[in-house]
């Protein structure tokens, strides 16, 4: 049976707006713009000036560590740091601070939420989205280019350089030059070896490494400014593309139009498609169990070797490798395209 979050009195956590989870732990924002977490904390990704870990949620504090934070109007929760937009469109960050993802200039822990910075002086600000990925983090600025920072081994940043920044101090680039900034960006989703903007027209633009092909779009090669996401060999951008969600295998695209399309490697039916082989353009549709495409998407998660999406029905459909969705004892298998789940993975929403 499900379970509510509480806290450490055995009370329910209430009046939660946002929820968002990580590796081994997840934090919940609230009306009043306060941040509850719980989980794994050996490296201060709760936030609470302690790194014991808690299976009840605590208080996230800010600054100085004795104040609960009280200024969170969306968070993103990385695999062992977190983020949040603040009310003054700044980010705070908290927890595991290798390779410089806090954004604080330095690559130590962050045990309560301090602000991201482009230089030792000077706050990142108008900031609209932020989005936590394994080693680093990435934000969507309100003019519609976005910032990057921490590790940068594959390209990650998209900003034209392959070193670790501790600082939010470059914003993401066009490939049509080194000084060109990506612009018109709306969302972006974030993962360990790869990185993706959707576009206000419609259009996704790509960049980082392609272990596994999971960067799809036809390329042969890691890039440290973006590319466009092909829907064929022509080639011919993807368009009409509404959200992208990263795994550790796969890329899934959700159209405007409902439907879901995946490229990588299908090893374990991660595209949905009920073959195993690997997509390497968005050109196959994700299937229902009638081998008929799906068309109702309205969200979409993965969680690196499986899918799922919440349909305009309001139920919760997955898809690839069985043992990474959480399903009633006994059916933990391989599926090969859709079925319908009453729970599913953590970062499934």
């Amino acid at each position: 049976p499900n379970s509510h979050v509480q806290d450490s009195g055995g009370t329910d956590i209430t009046n939660v707006t946002e929820v968002s989870s990580g590796n081994m732990h997840g934090c919940a924002r609230l009306s009043t713009n306060q941040v509850r977490c719980w989980g794994e904390n050996g490296s201060n990704q709760l936030g609470n000036n302690s790194t014991a870990d808690t299976d009840y949620a605590v208080v996230v504090y800010k600054d100085s560590g004795t104040t609960a934070v009280n200024d969170i109007v969306s968070i993103s929760v990385g695999q062992e740091h977190a983020c949040g937009v603040t009310t003054g469109a700044k980010v705070r960050c908290w927890g595991y601070g290798t390779y410089g993802r806090l954004g604080n200039g330095g690559t130590s822990n962050n045990a309560y939420a301090n602000f991201v910075k482009v230089d030792a002086g000077t706050d990142l600000t108008n900031v609209s989205k932020v989005y936590a990925g394994n080693r680093y983090t990435c934000a969507v600025h309100t003019d519609g280019t976005a910032s990057c920072w921490g590790y940068d081994g594959s390209g990650v940043r998209g900003d034209n350089s392959a070193a670790n920044n501790n600082y939010a101090s470059t914003k993401v680039l066009s490939s049509t030059g080194p000084d060109v900034e990506l612009t018109g960006i709306v969302s972006m989703a974030v993962e360990d070896s790869h990185t993706v903007a959707v576009l206000s027209d419609g259009t996704a633009r790509i960049w980082g490494g392609i272990v596994n092909t999971q960067k799809g779009a036809g390329h042969t090669a890691a890039t440290i400014a973006s590319e466009s996401m092909y829907s064929n060999s022509t080639p011919s951008d993807a368009t009409g593309i509404a959200e992208v969600a990263l795994g550790r295998f796969s890329s899934c695209t959700r159209y405007t139009n409902g439907k879901v399309q995946c490229v990588g490697s299908g090893n374990r039916y991660q595209m949905g498609d009920n073959n195993v082989g690997t997509n390497q353009y968005l050109d196959s549709d994700v299937l229902k169990a009638t081998l008929v495409p799906i068309a109702n998407a309205t969200q979409i998660s993965n969680n690196g070797y499986a899918t799922c999406v919440v349909t305009s029905a309001k139920k919760i459909r997955c898809w690839g490798f069985g043992t990474y969705i959480l399903m009633p004892a006994g059916s933990q298998t391989v599926f090969k395209s859709w079925m319908t789940a009453p729970l599913i993975d953590k970062k499934a929403i």
